[in-house]
């Protein structure tokens, strides 16, 4: 065993370094650290993850930071190749993509593709290629390269001998590659020049002079994607592949973008170069191919856009995936509503107006409009003119005269509207709590026993669904900045509560758990503004994570759990990243042959097949491990575990331990 393997065993440092290039990707840095330190790169990937094929993207912050101590890099170098959550409001899905917000359909996960003149001039995998659209190499001008010529398909955790090989044993810089055509680099060159992913000064000076069409200039990256991929997946699919929908209804069916059917790098080249071939014609282009599709199996007299656009890609163009903002793409809604309405077609169809017999009669003093205005709302909120006519029909049967039929009328839709405003959806809770949070639940807040739904009936024409005390509600958020301390800059080591909240909280310390600890004051709270939100909050992450580690340590021992060698080796690294021993299959092998542990045998009986799982005790395994490795990064779960010893004396089970070892 070489010191770099000694070194990887022990969680020390390898011995040579690697520096991170701008533009790298992770699995090109991790594969250049192991081939330097002439290490196996599934090695590495087991060290750090404690698993071989777990995907990077999936990395928790403990898995970086394990990455950075091995490397000895700092953990801010490798915030470009992180795909973290991009927090949008709008968005739950959307990740960070070289400082992008991009939708995760958009993103290649487990695999990646290579240009093999960029791999030997440069011997890096670029980032940028971790998108589906950038099919070819905007520098040198040749497809990229997805799958060997055995075969198999580029995974970021199988290789060969050396990390940039193929598991045949080609390398990857001895591939041939054929010249892409110029719609394939135009396109690239497209979405590398928004991303600005250029690597040398160069790269920068000539990508600044590429034009980008009109319809994507001004959009976000992951607009642009979605722009590219609407219009060429329409454009790249023949008639006769383009079937007929029997529904007449529009539906969006994935709203957040749809890769399927598209997934290899000949089919994204096709789509990128149709897109690439409309958008340089833009708008008559775009318009020929409306009434190309639109032509298909269209009814004779349309009256819909849904009869107009009776094929799959014509549903595509009048229902696409919406935009970050979740709103239409711009300069595809543009034109598609021109186009219908030169047809005869309203995209949109108008609501009905409801009529009554008593709001003909108060029209002229209390219509919508003037009875919204004296109630300090908008006439078009959403709730208001449902309410408006849901009291004017009840109201038809009323014998009585003007006067006194608006005095009723009045008094009811006042006595309304205050019920409405005096209670709050989940939906606007979680929204005036929480913030641009990814989650819009409340589920949180009613487990910490902060909210609870109001369960009387209210008559004012919402559906039925839980609704909140809204003065509560506000009540909690001026909590919130009473125990939140503002600051003008943060502390190092202070991150979002978004963040830290993603990072400490499992099964067995929630939400809201962190929730009631945050309003305690358990740990200090610090801000930027003046009235913060859920998100607008900053919380140690380490002070955290050792409390969040106490309290699951707790509830394990407490409840005598059994659990996974897969949970179990999560909750040992996080407490001993140093360990001495890990829970690899010899290791969990001898602790039930010699009975060092508790553990029960629950049979794997998926799909037909009748094979051992075990679980193991937490209890037994947390005090094992504090006898191997002695204290661990949280003080408080140490003096719980030796609390909580099980009916074993403490010289018996020290004593296994020790022999386990020699062992």
């Amino acid at each position: 065993m070489n010191q770099a393997a000694t070194n990887l065993v022990h969680l020390r440092p390898l011995p040579l370094v690697v520096e991170s290039i701008i533009g790298e990707s992770a699995t090109s840095f991790i594969s250049r650290l192991s081939e330097k330190n002439g290490v196996a790169l599934w090695q590495v990937r087991k060290v750090v993850s404690g698993h071989i094929r777990l995907p990077i993207d999936k990395w928790s912050d403990l898995y970086w930071e394990r990455l950075a101590s091995l490397s000895r890099q700092l953990l801010l170098d490798f915030e470009p190749m992180r795909h973290r959550r991009a927090n949008l409001a709008t968005c739950s899905t959307a990740k960070m993509f070289l400082g992008h917000p991009i939708m995760s359909p958009y993103l290649l996960r487990g695999r990646f593709r290579l240009c093999p003149t960029c791999l030997s001039e440069r011997h890096m995998l670029r980032e940028v290629w971790s998108l589906f659209h950038v099919v070819a190499c905007s520098r040198h001008g040749c497809e990229l390269i997805e799958k060997c010529e055995c075969g198999r398909k580029f995974d970021e955790s199988k290789r060969g001998d050396s990390p940039f090989t193929c598991i045949c044993g080609k390398p990857f810089r001895d591939y041939a590659t054929a010249a892409a055509s110029v719609e394939a680099v135009e396109g690239t060159r497209w979405i590398e020049q928004r991303l600005s992913s250029w690597v040398t000064p160069l790269e920068e000076h000539l990508m600044r002079k590429i034009t980008v069409p009109e319809p994507l200039r001004t959009m976000p990256v992951n607009d642009m994607l979605a722009f590219i991929n609407v219009v060429g997946r329409v454009a790249s699919t023949p008639p006769e592949q383009d079937e007929i929908r029997s529904s007449d209804g529009v539906h969006r069916d994935y709203p957040h973008g749809d890769m399927r059917g598209i997934e290899s790098l000949a089919a994204c080249t096709g789509v990128v170069e149709a897109a690439v071939r409309i958008l340089k014609d833009w708008p008559a282009a775009f318009r020929a191919l409306l009434e190309e599709v639109s032509a298909r199996n269209a009814s004779s007299s349309p009256t819909t856009r849904s009869q107009l656009f009776r094929t799959r890609m014509g549903r595509l163009l009048v229902a696409p995936p919406n935009g970050l903002d979740r709103q239409p793409l711009p300069g595809l809604f543009t034109q598609l509503s021109r186009f219908c309405e030169e047809q005869g077609v309203v995209l949109q169809r108008k609501r009905p107006i409801r009529h009554s017999s008593t709001a003909r009669r108060i029209a002229k003093t209390a219509n919508v409009a003037q009875l919204a205005k004296e109630l300090g709302v908008c006439a078009e909120r959403k709730l208001f003119l449902p309410l408006y006519n849901k009291v004017a029909v009840g109201l038809d049967n009323l014998t009585a005269d003007t006067a006194e039929i608006e005095t009723i009328f009045r008094d009811e839709m006042v006595r309304r509207w205050q019920e409405i405003e005096a209670q709050m959806p989940a939906c606007d809770v979680a929204r005036y709590l929480d913030g641009a949070s990814s989650t819009r639940s409340v589920h949180g807040w009613i487990e910490a026993d902060f909210l609870h739904p109001e369960t009387d009936p209210t008559d004012h024409g919402r559906k039925t669904r839980k609704k909140y005390n809204a003065e509560e509600v506000r009540q909690l958020r001026r909590k919130l900045a009473e125990i939140s301390r503002k600051v003008d800059t943060l502390p190092p080591g202070y991150e979002l509560y978004e963040t830290v909240s993603k990072a400490v909280t499992t099964k067995y310390y929630h939400r809201s758990d962190l929730l009631r600890d945050v309003f305690q004051g358990t740990f200090e709270t610090l801000t930027l503004v003046a009235e913060p939100r859920l998100t607008d909050l900053h919380l140690n992450q380490a002070i955290v994570r050792g409390f969040g580690l106490a309290r699951r340590v707790a509830q394990l021992i407490n409840t005598d759990a059994f659990g996974l060698p897969f949970f179990l080796g999560h909750l040992l690294d996080e407490l001993w990243p140093q360990s001495l021993e890990r829970l690899d299959p010899t290791v969990r092998k001898k602790l039930r042959r010699h009975r060092l542990v508790r553990f029960t045998d629950v049979r794997n009986t998926t799909e037909g097949r009748d094979r051992p799982l075990y679980k193991y005790s937490f209890v037994d395994m947390l005090e094992r491990q504090l006898l191997l490795n002695g204290p661990s990064t949280s003080t408080a779960a140490d003096e719980l575990i030796l609390s909580k010893r099980n009916s074993a004396s403490p010289l018996e089970r020290e004593s296994c331990a020790r022999d386990s070892i020699k062992n």
